[in-house]
């Protein structure tokens, strides 16, 4: 008889184990969370994602093209008072055959378009640390924490008739 009682113990001990199990695998009804916590949802995904490429890659790469790579280092500086520029610490490697110039436009800060400015030029086979300049009193921030996300699309212009001979897609990136 106290076989019996044991094995009926673990049967629903078993039983109770895969439904719990089961419980956690399945996804969330997106439709009942309130707005408020699907953005959570979102942000906590989007701030693990940027992670896991980080750390994966050890850099953000802006750009691939042309035998031109432009990547963020992951330095960053903010300063002015009344105007205050967030400066974004990026690398140029130009493995072309030509000097090559960075430029950037349609930039936004959590949606607002902000004035942003391109970095110098490299001579061929060369490298080159610069900054990518965004306006983020614009936005009506002042901290780089409040920086939620970017939109900015880069140019490429050949350094010696600043003629722009490549136009890169717009790049989202999701910070704090």
């Amino acid at each position: 008889m106290n076989i019996k009682k044991v094995f009926i113990v673990l049967l629903a001990a078993i039983i109770f184990i895969l439904i719990s199990c089961e419980a956690f695998a399945e996804m969330p009804d997106f439709s009942a969370l309130t707005d408020e916590e699907l953005h959570e949802m979102i942000d906590g995904a989007r701030n693990e994602l940027k992670t896991r490429e980080l750390v994966a890659g050890e850099k953000t790469v802006l750009l691939d093209a042309e035998g031109v790579q432009i990547y963020l280092t992951g330095n960053y500086r903010v300063y002015g008072e009344d105007n205050v520029y967030c400066e974004l610490e990026a690398v140029l490697v130009n493995n072309s055959d030509r000097d090559v110039g960075v430029s950037s436009d349609g930039a936004s800060v959590n949606g607002w378009e902000v004035y942003s400015s391109g970095f110098g030029s490299a001579s061929p086979g060369k490298k080159m640390k610069g900054t990518i300049d965004l306006k983020i009193s614009d936005a009506e921030i002042s901290t780089y924490e409040e920086i939620e996300d970017i939109d900015l699309t880069l140019h490429l212009f050949d350094g010696s008739t600043y003629t722009t001979f490549y136009r890169g897609e717009t790049i989202t990136m999701y910070f704090n």
